[in-house]
């Protein structure tokens, strides 16, 4: 596969993670980073709509080298979205990962 096709498939697919990160978690911040009753809920809400915007990369990246006739199984780049789901089961112990991303990127 031509660099530039897998570069062109990569910057596809994290347009929807770096609008999640850079903007939408930056605006959305204060409701998933609460404290007090809701702090459970906050970290279920912010840790599922990481999960959508890491699943999505993933599929994106699927379609994109899905439709070259020569890369055969590219099911393969569908097998991190489980992980990031186990992942996204821990988060009901209470570990909000949108947190750890937000003051690992800023």
């Amino acid at each position: 596969v031509e660099w530039a096709y897998s570069f062109d498939v990569h910057c596809n697919g994290f347009t929807s993670i770096m609008f999640y990160l850079y903007v939408g978690q930056m605006m959305l911040f204060p409701l998933y980073y609460s404290t007090g009753w809701n702090s459970y809920v906050s970290c279920i809400v912010g840790n599922s709509a990481l999960l959508i915007a890491l699943g999505y990369y993933h599929y994106i990246v699927f379609l994109g080298f899905g439709v070259l006739p020569f890369v055969s199984h590219s099911s393969v780049f569908l097998y991190p979205i489980t992980i990031w789901f186990f992942l996204w089961i821990t988060g009901f112990v209470g570990i909000n990962f949108t947190y750890l991303t937000f003051w690992t990127i800023f």
